[in-house]
């Protein structure tokens, strides 16, 4: 069915729906090395993507990695609206494009064991990879910055060439296991893609947010969206649902200061991984009942989740309290978080 957009939206929307992107792949690509994979994964409609982090001096770019997400916080956490007023502001001045890094900055936890550089990593590979624009995120709805956000990191869009108005739940999970990352994405995501239940449900919750926080900064795509979103329309006989996930784990063949290896031999271990990491993730999506629906699914091998979380910080700024980040689960197996004066590492510290 093609898409009626109503008396409340206009044709001239559906460009300016594209022109929302404010990432481009070329921002990414001196980052990741695309590894083929057999997408979608078997028995499912998941679509998988490996990526494995480039090297500079013998080192996966972590660092690097985490100072490029740092640098997009304020597309990620600001409303559109208040970055379009800052930019065309008569104010000659930087101090309000400043003052709205440092709001954007105060909604992330200062804590080592937050996953938000994940979030906003999503985030930006969404847009960056996919040409997925962000409709919806939740930090700016925060009533406390040292609380995460509840349930799904955000919402992406795009327009299908049919027409009609495909949404993404997004998910992303940071852990040392890979098979703990995939599982925990899966079972965080299936509430909001599989649930019934009225107007109490977890997705119909998101659809009012998203009715009622949308600001793309665009009166006409506004006007496309609100328009799939009204019940009333035959526009939203067309909506479809999928999920936008990231998981992020460790892998011990990244090099450690002292043994550089090649991109090329990461690789091969990668690939030779993938197929373990696949399965684990068909078995998640059964288990969930996520089969069948449309998912973009990013897997991301790190030498150090928690090294890019503390990393990702440290660019924003931000002093974390990193007490609990060598005893949680989600971060065995990696190294020791810094203090402020940090005793040099040693290999293998647990």
């Amino acid at each position: 069915m093609a898409l009626d957009p109503g008396p409340h939206a206009s044709n001239d929307a559906l460009p300016s729906f594209e022109q929302l992107l404010r990432h481009r792949r070329e921002s990414l690509a001196a980052f990741f090395h695309d590894v083929p994979t057999d997408a979608p994964i078997p028995g499912t409609k998941t679509n998988l993507r490996l990526h494995i982090l480039k090297f500079h001096s013998g080192q996966p770019r972590t660092r690097d990695l985490a100072r490029l997400v740092a640098q997009v916080v304020i597309d990620y956490a600001i409303p559109r609206s208040r970055i379009g007023t800052a930019r065309n502001s008569s104010n000659p001045s930087t101090m309000e494009m400043a003052q709205l890094f440092q709001e954007a900055r105060d909604l992330f936890v200062d804590d080592a064991e937050s996953g938000e550089g994940g979030e906003a990593l999503l985030y930006f590979l969404a847009e960056a990879l996919l040409g997925l624009p962000q409709l919806l995120c939740k930090m700016p709805l925060k009533t406390n910055p040292r609380m995460h956000v509840h349930g799904v990191d955000g919402i992406h869009g795009t327009i299908r060439d049919d027409g009609g108005l495909s949404l993404y739940w997004g998910e992303s999970k940071l852990y040392a296991s890979a098979s703990k990352a995939i599982d925990a994405c899966f079972k965080s995501l299936a509430p909001y893609l599989t649930e019934t239940g009225g107007a109490r449900a977890p997705l119909e919750r998101d659809l009012q947010l998203l009715n009622e926080y949308l600001d793309l900064d665009d009166p006409n795509a506004e006007r496309l969206v609100r328009a799939c979103l009204d019940r009333k329309s035959e526009a939203f006989l067309n909506v479809r649902y999928g999920g936008l996930c990231l998981v992020g784990f460790d892998i011990a063949t990244y090099p450690d200061p002292t043994n550089a290896q090649a991109l090329s031999a990461l690789v091969q271990d990668a690939s030779a991984g993938l197929k373990a990491w696949s399965t684990r993730m068909a078995t998640a999506l059964r288990t969930e009942n996520l089969n069948d629906v449309d998912i973009e699914l990013f897997c991301l091998p790190f030498n150090s989740v928690q090294s890019y979380r503390e990393e990702f910080l440290r660019a924003l700024g931000v002093t974390f309290n990193a007490t609990a980040a060598t005893t949680s689960p989600t971060t065995q197996a990696t190294s020791p978080v810094r203090k402020k004066s940090p005793p040099k590492r040693k290999k293998g510290a647990p």
